[in-house]
C-alpha cells in the first residue's frame, strides 16, 4: 500500500481538549497509538497492559488507554496505546473502522466509506459522532468508486470483501 501520514486529533476522555498530530496511516496496526506524554497531557489513563508485535517482529506489553480520536469532521472513542517518546502516532484499523474511513493507496489519501450493516452511514454506531456529510462508497486501489446502487464489491472490516448487486444487497464474502 505504501505509507502517508494525515491529521489526526486525540481528545482528552471527555471530549473538551484536542491535540492535533500526523499519524501515520497503518491499517496493519491494531489500534491507534501516541508517545505517552501525549495521552497522559490530554488526561488519559491505561486501562490495561496488553502484548504488541510491531513491524519489527518485537513483542512488548505496553499500556492501552481509551479516548477520543477526530479523524476530519468524525469522531470515536477508541483505544490508543500508549507508546514510546519520540515515536510517531499511529491511526490503525480499529479508529479507521470506527470513524467510518477507508484508505485510498493510490491517491495515499483518507476516505468515507459505508458501514458494513449501514449503520455508520449516519454516524449511529455506538461511541461515534459524525459531523457533516454522511459517508461514501469505498475507494479502491485501482480508484474505482463502488456504490451499492451500481453492485460491484465494498471494502469492509479486517480485510473482508461484500460483493453487491446492482439491488443493492450483499450478495457473498470473501
Amino acid at each position: 500500500m505504501g505509507t502517508f501520514s494525515a491529521p489526526i486529533s486525540i481528545g482528552s476522555p471527555d471530549g473538551e481538549r484536542w491535540t492535533r498530530v500526523d499519524a501515520l496511516v497503518d491499517t496493519g496496526a491494531s489500534i491507534a497509538s501516541a508517545p505517552a506524554s501525549v495521552l497522559r497531557g490530554l488526561g488519559v489513563e491505561p486501562l490495561r497492559k496488553e502484548r504488541f508485535t510491531f513491524a519489527q517482529g518485537e513483542t512488548r506489553e505496553m499500556d492501552v488507554g481509551q479516548t477520543w480520536v477526530r479523524v476530519g469532521d468524525r469522531e470515536v472513542i477508541t483505544l490508543a496505546l500508549f507508546n514510546e517518546e519520540g515515536t510517531e502516532p499511529l491511526l490503525g484499523a480499529l479508529a479507521l473502522e470506527g470513524v467510518f474511513m477507508g484508505v485510498d493507496p493510490v491517491g495515499k489519501r483518507l476516505v468515507p466509506r459505508w458501514g458494513v450493516d449501514g449503520v455508520g452511514a449516519r454516524g449511529n454506531g455506538v461511541g461515534s459522532r459524525f459531523r457533516g456529510n454522511d459517508a461514501a462508497p469505498g475507494v479502491y486501489g485501482d480508484g474505482a468508486r463502488c456504490a451499492p446502487s451500481n453492485g460491484g464489491e465494498i471494502s469492509a472490516y479486517a480485510g473482508m470483501t461484500v460483493r453487491v448487486g446492482n439491488d443493492g444487497k450483499a450478495i457473498g464474502g470473501g
